[in-house]
């Protein structure tokens, strides 16, 4: 029967792929005749050079960070422009005010 594994794949700030981290996922316990030992993970980390990626995954990973990115920079220009409508709010209050003490 085969474990549970969980695997991590790491990207650098362009995209690439940097790394893969594969982890088995015991769960119980086992006894090995000295006991019962815990359930701890099983690790082992490949740095895998980019040619044992291919071409179709790093272009998918890309895309996928592209879009996240695409995503920040849409609601940071959203928050901007919320910002700026609430400045010009308070900038028109603050001339009405000042219009009205002026009479």
């Amino acid at each position: 029967m085969s474990q549970p594994t969980r695997t991590t794949i790491t990207y650098d700030a362009e995209g690439q792929v940097t790394g893969v981290d594969h982890q088995s996922i015991r769960s119980g316990t086992a006894d090995y005749g000295d006991g019962p030992e815990p359930a701890e993970p099983k690790r082992c980390s490949d740095q895998l050079p980019a040619v044992h990626i291919s071409t179709a995954t790093k272009t998918a990973a890309k895309k996928f960070l592209d879009a996240f990115e695409i995503d920040i920079a849409a609601e940071r220009q959203r928050i901007a422009d919320h910002l700026k409508a609430e400045a010009d709010r308070a900038a028109a209050s603050a001339a009405e005010a000042a219009a009205r003490a002026a009479e």
